[in-house]
């Protein structure tokens, strides 16, 4: 199921409203927000089966869909090509609700979103696993080998800041 998803999310940029058939198209909508759904539902409840390549490129394209969803809308609020997008974006949802085919394409946009927070909620689960799993191997490291422990001195320091010189970190 999830790999089928991944076809229909890479060819999510080009769908395009057909006005000649509003049938066809409300199905076709239709068909990808009950995948959406079915792939939202196989993440929260399945996430660690799904395989690691299809986990990779879900979860760059949830990153890619929220950022776009919220800080492209700010940052390029006013770039000429972002309002030619938004007049694109809001002009075809004008014809879609002419034609009967709103409801449904929202539908399917606003599945598609939930796949992408449900995605990122399963990812920052398996972060925090790994991360209290390494936490804890520190912790019984130090109760078995407290003769290994040395303290953090200024060299280190050093040593550090010169590794991670030129390195931008997220915050």
């Amino acid at each position: 199921m999830t790999s089928y998803a991944i076809e229909v999310i890479q060819q999510l940029p080009s769908f395009r409203l057909n006005s000649d058939s509003s049938k066809s198209n409300n199905s076709h909508f239709g068909r990808i927000a009950h995948l959406l759904k079915e792939t939202t539902k196989d993440v929260e409840d399945r996430w660690k089966e799904i395989s690691q390549e299809d986990r990779q490129y879900l979860k760059l394209w949830a990153y890619r869909v929220l950022k776009l969803s919220n800080e492209e809308n700010i940052s390029q609020k006013n770039s000429g090509k972002s309002i030619l997008l938004q007049l694109e974006g809001r002009f075809r949802l004008f014809v879609a609700i002419i034609t009967g085919q709103g409801e449904v394409m929202i539908e399917a946009y606003v599945s598609a979103v939930k796949l992408a927070y449900a995605i990122v909620e399963a990812v920052e689960r398996e972060e925090a696993y790994l991360t209290a799993l390494f936490l804890d191997k520190i912790m019984e490291d130090i109760e078995n080998n407290p003769s290994k422990l040395v303290p953090f001195t200024a060299e280190m320091n050093d040593k550090l800041e010169q590794l991670l010189d030129g390195v931008e970190l997220d915050e």
